[in-house]
């Protein structure tokens, strides 16, 4: 059995889903885009066409499957997607919270404290 990739989404601001839209769709360069993740695992700075962004991972409300195909008709399951990395132009840390070490809190505080990293649907508020 084959190992399912890891994989979860990414939300640029307008401008640059503009610019990555252009690259994904000609080819370009794909080196352009990095991500380095913090200690957490929760928070990134994000380079994409020399610009440096701040991303913060987000679980998403539910799972979507993500699937590939080499002759358009048949779908093969490549993954599980529940993350999403929401990206920002504020690297101050004032649009994405900064990282929280978890290991010394109570059960109840580290559940109140991982609600920040749950994407609010916009169905359910």
């Amino acid at each position: 059995m084959n190992e399912q990739e890891k994989q979860f989404l990414i939300r640029f601001p307008p401008d640059v889903a503009e610019k990555v839209k252009k690259i994904a769709a000609t080819g370009e360069d794909s080196s352009r885009l990095g991500i380095e993740f913090s200690e957490d695992g929760r928070h990134a700075t994000v380079h994409c066409n020399g610009k440096v962004m701040a991303g913060k991972l987000v679980d998403l409300p539910c799972i979507i499957e993500s699937h590939k195909t080499v002759d358009k008709k048949i779908l093969y399951k490549t993954g599980d997607i529940s993350q999403m990395m929401v990206c920002t132009h504020d690297l101050d840390g004032s649009q994405v919270e900064q990282p929280k070490d978890l290991r010394n809190l109570s059960s109840s505080k580290r559940k109140e404290v991982m609600k920040e990293f749950q994407w609010k649907d916009r169905k359910s508020g």
